[in-house]
């Protein structure tokens, strides 16, 4: 893992469990491999070509990672500052930098070879996300773990390109359990008509024998309409970690479609017949 002194960050080898390491190896200019060897000069390139001698993790077919889920709201396309916010933030959050420790903008700039805008822009999402406070004289400081946002859309998405790790699927799961049950509960009382159709309509889809991935994007369909027929703003919110959770199942295998569609369907008799305990009873089920 790098340091202040922005020491290069290798890829690990394959063999020690299968793994591949989710930062890049980022060759300071000079150095072979770096930014200057590969530009044929020792032009600084622009803001839009940054990172380009970065070697970003592959997210293999299959693994869970975003890119193998079309009609999965985390995918996004990488660009350049959102590679940079990923490799920082990742690596606060693996405890890489101290509360008083995280590197100086002149470290940043010859360890990633950007402009000082560019740099300042990606600090400023860091700061938006809670992992950095900014002071005047002082600079940017790592903020302590409570005051990160890790449910934020992106970091979850940071988060399950990193590779499998326990805590935070668990995490994850948690909340789901707490936020969709009471959601399902609330729904019982709240549903409308159009609710339960949409509903009804995610039972009949599943019922067509979908692919795997189908399945999971008709999953997310209702676990969603569940929560926005909970009629709580809070909980129309949620699409981020429901995704995040079902990408996470997906990469633990856990639970059958057949099994998840019954509860599915217990879920909907539950809300429609008004009956909160049977629907959060079933959609604890759903999450698994």
């Amino acid at each position: 893992m790098s340091g202040a002194g922005g020491e290069p960050l290798r890829r690990q080898e394959a063999g020690v469990n299968g793994a591949w390491d989710h930062r890049p190896a980022v060759f300071p200019a000079g150095e072979p491999g770096g930014v200057e060897a590969r530009g044929g000069g020792n032009r600084a390139p622009p803001a839009d070509e940054a990172l380009l001698g970065a070697v970003w993790r592959e997210e293999r077919p299959g693994d869970g990672a975003a890119s193998a889920w079309p009609g999965l709201g985390l995918e996004r396309p990488r660009s350049a500052h959102d590679q940079m916010l990923r490799v920082l933030a990742l690596e606060i959050m693996d405890g890489a930098y101290d509360v008083s420790g995280f590197p100086s903008e002149m470290v940043l700039l010859r360890r990633f070879q950007v402009s000082r805008p560019f740099l300042r822009e990606v600090i400023r999402g860091l700061t938006a996300k809670g992992f950095l406070s900014v002071k005047t004289r002082v600079g940017a400081t790592v903020r302590r773990a409570e005051h990160w946002s890790h449910f934020d859309r992106d970091v979850l998405r940071w988060r399950l390109g990193a590779g499998e790790n326990p805590v935070f699927g668990e995490d994850v799961r948690a909340m789901c359990l707490g936020l969709e049950c009471e959601a399902a509960r609330r729904a019982a009382k709240r549903r409308s008509l159009d609710d339960l159709e949409a509903l009804r309509q995610c039972l009949s889809d599943l019922a067509a024998d979908p692919s795997d991935t189908a399945a999971r994007v008709i999953q997310r369909v209702f676990r969603l309409t569940v929560c926005a027929a909970s009629d709580r703003p809070v909980m129309r919110s949620l699409s981020g970690l429901i995704e995040a959770h079902l990408l996470l199942d997906a990469r633990r295998s856990r639970g059958s479609t057949a099994s998840r569609a019954k509860a599915m369907r217990r879920v909907f008799c539950a809300i429609r017949d008004g009956d909160e305990a049977g629907a959060a009873a079933a959609m604890r089920d759903v999450i698994g």
